[in-house]
């Protein structure tokens, strides 16, 4: 258990700098409201959905990191690539 807690702890210092947060908008909840191709909690597809956008209106390159099964599957099917954090 702690051996993971460690590399979990490595791999997120090493993003912290890349992190930014962003505020929800009407855009933001538009998309959220969209079906997703399976069942999301609020805060999930509001994740998801700030990640479409930035995607979509940016050149970052982003990776999706969650613990969420359900969120990591939807996100896969919208072309994120996912990391189990």
């Amino acid at each position: 258990m702690l051996r993971r807690l460690s590399r979990h702890r490595t791999r997120w210092r090493s993003w912290k700098p890349g992190i930014q947060w962003l505020p929800i908008g009407d855009e933001v909840l538009a998309v959220a409201s969209e079906p997703a191709s399976t069942p999301l909690k609020t805060l999930h597809a509001l994740h998801l959905a700030t990640a479409r956008i930035v995607r979509d209106t940016s050149a970052i390159d982003l990776i999706f990191a969650t613990h969420d099964r359900q969120l990591a599957s939807a996100a896969a099917a919208m072309g994120f690539d996912v990391v189990d954090v």
